[in-house]
């Protein structure tokens, strides 16, 4: 990851642009060409520092699933698997390590509660953990959230 890579995602993580052509538009703004946005886009994809890129939902809409926070602990050999399986869930966010006894916490969302129980449940049986906790939301509270991202 270089400089201009680091601008990329700054400035996506604001106003991805909604436009027929969002390439051009980052293009503009950090001054490089728009097929090397897109393939700069593309790699920082396949090395993990993003995602997906997704619209924010309005909370109307976000109200309709339950949510929860989860909390496992990952044997330190297998943490690399257990955050790509885990990301490999669309309805899953905000995965990252801790320094704790619980060292991988992600949120996850589904229609109703025992569906969210259920998945995790079948996470942590295909990880082989035995050890994690599923703290339900109570109250949704969105907040805006924009990561540092440095060299």
């Amino acid at each position: 990851m270089d400089k201009i890579d680091i601008e990329i995602l700054k400035f996506i993580q604001k106003e991805f642009p909604v436009d027929e052509r969002p390439y051009r538009r980052i293009s503009e703004h950090i001054g490089i060409d728009e097929r090397d946005v897109a393939e700069r886009i593309i790699n920082l994809h396949r090395e993990g520092y993003i995602k997906k890129i997704i619209p924010k939902f309005s909370m109307e809409s976000y109200e309709k699933y339950e949510r929860a926070l989860v909390a496992m602990n990952i044997k330190e050999n297998d943490i690399d698997y257990a955050r790509k399986y885990i990301n490999s869930f669309e309805n899953v966010t905000h995965n990252y390590l801790r320094d704790h006894h619980y060292n991988i916490w992600f949120t996850v969302s589904g229609k109703n509660y025992e569906e969210i129980k259920s998945q995790v449940e079948n996470i942590a049986e295909k990880l082989n953990v035995r050890d994690y906790i599923i703290l339900k939301t109570l109250k949704a509270i969105k907040l805006d959230t924009e990561f540092g991202v440095e060299i």
